[in-house]
C-alpha cells in the first residue's frame, strides 16, 4: 500500500485509541475520556479519508479530487482536535490551581492522530511516493 495511505490509517487508529484514554481529570468529576465526553466526532470526520485510503488503487496515492477532499477533512479534524484541547485547557484552568485537575494523554493523542492523518493526506498528492 502507498506510504501516505498507511499514514492516514495510522492517524485514524491513533485518534480511535485516544478516545479510550483520559482527556481531562477534574477533582469532582474524575477522568473524562473522549467517549464519555464529546471527542468521538473526530472519527466521523476522519472516516472518509480512511475510506479513501483503503479503497481504490492502493499502490498509488489518491487522485486530485480525493486528495483534496482528504486534506480538507483532515484539516477540519485538526481544527476540531485543537478546539477540544482548548476546551480541556479551559476546564483545567477553571478548576483552579489545586493541582488535582490535569490534561490527560487522550487529548494529546487525538491532536497527534489528526495531524498524522493530515500529513498522510498531503503526502497522498504524490501518486508515486515510495
Amino acid at each position: 500500500m502507498h506510504p501516505a495511505r498507511w499514514t492516514v490509517v495510522g492517524g485514524f487508529v491513533t485518534c480511535a485509541i485516544s478516545l479510550a484514554l483520559g482527556f481531562v481529570t477534574l477533582p469532582l468529576t474524575g477522568t473524562i475520556s473522549g467517549l464519555s465526553g464529546d471527542g468521538w466526532p473526530i472519527l466521523l470526520i476522519l472516516a472518509i479519508p480512511l475510506a479513501l485510503a483503503v479503497l481504490g488503487d492502493r499502490t498509488e496515492g489518491l487522485g486530485p479530487i480525493a486528495s483534496t477532499a482528504a486534506i480538507a477533512l483532515c484539516g477540519v479534524a485538526v481544527v476540531f482536535a485543537v478546539a477540544k484541547f482548548v476546551d480541556a485547557r479551559l476546564a483545567v484552568d477553571a478548576a483552579g490551581s489545586s493541582g488535582a485537575a490535569s490534561i490527560g494523554p487522550g487529548i494529546w493523542l487525538m491532536l497527534t492522530g489528526a495531524v498524522i492523518a493530515l500529513m498522510g493526506s498531503v503526502a497522498s498528492t504524490s501518486r508515486r511516493l515510495g
